[in-house]
């Protein structure tokens, strides 16, 4: 009985095979009892010989996966020669090498997203350029020119407010384009003329004692400071008035005295301290 079924499945292997069906033939004779038998021998060796002829056509196509497939079931067939077993080799190295370099662009795009996400513009654009993928880089590169487009905008606005004189404004809205948008050249343009700006008002609103003002300008001097450094003397001017405002509401004169020490060291004789 059991020999019986193995000529029906090695006569089903050779007319899949007759028929170019290789892997309805791969099926039936990959069976033990059709494998391991004598009488099997050729149809075994015609089939790895046309599946290592397929294995070839689909590395040609840049089908890796499907021609080591292919040359893995004649490995299973116990018939794996020397040239095939070259080729499987040499398949496996460039699948392997191609799985690498998809990792990479994976890895390349997500940086790249990511600079974006963190407002990081122009390291996004040099990122950009490891970017392979012709449409995942024109996806990026289009929502990078958008940011850079709306960020624009809203510096330009900033831009008008200081020159009207308007810095409390204009610091607001270079803080809202950084924020929403990220960092650009445009915005450290900016930022250096709103420092500017900033000292010279910190600057008379100390001299004409103005504490009030000093207080209003406060977040805007602090919210300047890292990307200005050179604004950190002014800032540490307006706290430093600010502590002795509130020094002297709550009429802690030593203490006081103390305070205006160090603010005239930092700021300087004016009318106000005496």
């Amino acid at each position: 009985m059991f020999g019986r079924w193995f000529y029906v499945r090695v006569r089903a292997a050779e007319r899949a095979l007759e028929q170019g069906r290789l892997d309805d033939a791969y099926a039936a004779a990959q069976q033990p009892d059709v494998r391991e038998h004598p009488d099997a021998a050729g149809l075994l060796d015609e089939l790895a010989r046309m599946l290592t002829a397929r294995a070839r056509l689909h590395r040609q196509a840049g089908r890796l996966a499907d021609a080591l497939a292919d040359l893995d079931r004649v490995a299973q067939l116990g018939r794996l020669s020397a040239e095939a077993d070259d080729l499987r080799r040499q398949t496996a190295a460039e699948l392997q090498r191609h799985a690498s370099d998809a990792a990479e662009q994976r890895a390349a795009y997500a940086q790249a997203a990511d600079h974006l996400r963190a407002g990081r513009l122009e390291t996004a654009r040099q990122a950009l350029r490891q970017v392979a993928d012709p449409e995942q880089r024109a996806e990026l590169a289009d929502a990078l020119d958008e940011r850079v487009r709306r960020a624009g905008e809203l510096l330009a606005r900033a831009g008008e407010a200081l020159e009207r004189g308007d810095v409390l404004a204009a610091v607001r809205m270079w803080q809202d384009a950084r924020a929403r948008f990220g960092q650009t050249p445009a915005a450290d343009e900016l930022v250096l003329r709103l420092g500017k700006a900033l000292r010279t008002l910190v600057e008379a609103w100390y001299r004409e004692g103005r504490l009030e003002r000093l207080q209003a300008v406060r977040a805007a001097v602090a919210a300047l400071v890292p990307a200005d450094p050179t604004l950190s003397e002014p800032e540490r001017l307006v706290e430093l008035c600010a502590r002795a405002a509130g020094q002297l509401a709550a009429r802690q004169f030593d203490a006081l005295r103390q305070t205006l020490l160090r603010v005239k060291a930092g700021g300087g004789e004016a009318p106000w301290l005496t």
